[in-house]
C-alpha cells in the first residue's frame, strides 16, 4: 500500500453530534469554507511529568497553524476510520517517536466547536504520564521546554506564539487536576 502525500490524507466529516456524514482531504481542512457546515476530529497530547511540568514544543517555521509557536507535546487529525485515541498512538510515533498503547492515554477533556472560539474541531485531550523527553521529529519541532500549565498560559496569555486552542485546553487540564 502506497502511502498518501499529507495534503491527501483523508479526514472525515462529522456532524453537530461527532457522527461521520463524509470525508475531505487535508489540504482541504485549514479553510472551514471547504467544509461547512461540517467539523473536523483532532486529538492532542500533553506529556506530564511526575513534578507537573508539560513537555511543551516548538513548532516549525514550515506549518501552515501557528509557524514557530508553542504546541501540545503530541497534536493529530483523526484520519478517516481512526478513533480518537488511534490517532493520538499514531500522533506519539510520527512526531515524537514514542510507541505507546492506546491504555497509556489518560482523557481529560473534550472539547467541541460550540464551547471553543473559532474552532471548527472535535477535539480529544489526553495526558501522557513521562518523565523523559521525547526524541522529537525535528519536521514537527524545533525544541522544547517543560513548563508547569501556569507557566504556558502565562506566556500565551503575554502574546507568546502557539496554537490558539492551547489557552483553553491549559485551563481545562488545571480543571481537571483540581
Amino acid at each position: 500500500m502506497t502511502e498518501l502525500a499529507h495534503d491527501q490524507e483523508i479526514l472525515d466529516l462529522v456532524n453537530n453530534d461527532d457522527v461521520v456524514v463524509g470525508t475531505t482531504t487535508h489540504d482541504k481542512a485549514f479553510n472551514y469554507a471547504n467544509i461547512k457546515p461540517y467539523y473536523l476530529r483532532a486529538a492532542n497530547a500533553f506529556i506530564m511529568r511526575e513534578d507537573g511540568k508539560l513537555w511543551i514544543p516548538r513548532r516549525t517555521a514550515d506549518k501552515v497553524i501557528a509557524p514557530n509557536g508553542l504546541d501540545f507535546s503530541a497534536g493529530e487529525h483523526v484520519m478517516s476510520g481512526e478513533t480518537y485515541s488511534q490517532a493520538m498512538v499514531r500522533g506519539f510515533q510520527e512526531e515524537l517517536n514514542i510507541d505507546i498503547a492506546e491504555d497509556d492515554l489518560e482523557l481529560f477533556y473534550i472539547s467541541t466547536p460550540f464551547v471553543e472560539q473559532d474552532s471548527y474541531y472535535f477535539n480529544y485531550n489526553y495526558l501522557y504520564r513521562s518523565d523523559t523527553a521525547p526524541s522529537y521529529n525535528p519536521k514537527d519541532f524545533v525544541g522544547f521546554e517543560w513548563l508547569t500549565p501556569q507557566e504556558l498560559l502565562e506566556r500565551m496569555n503575554s502574546g507568546e506564539l502557539g496554537k490558539h486552542i492551547l489557552i483553553a485546553i491549559t485551563q481545562a487540564l488545571l480543571r481537571y487536576q483540581a
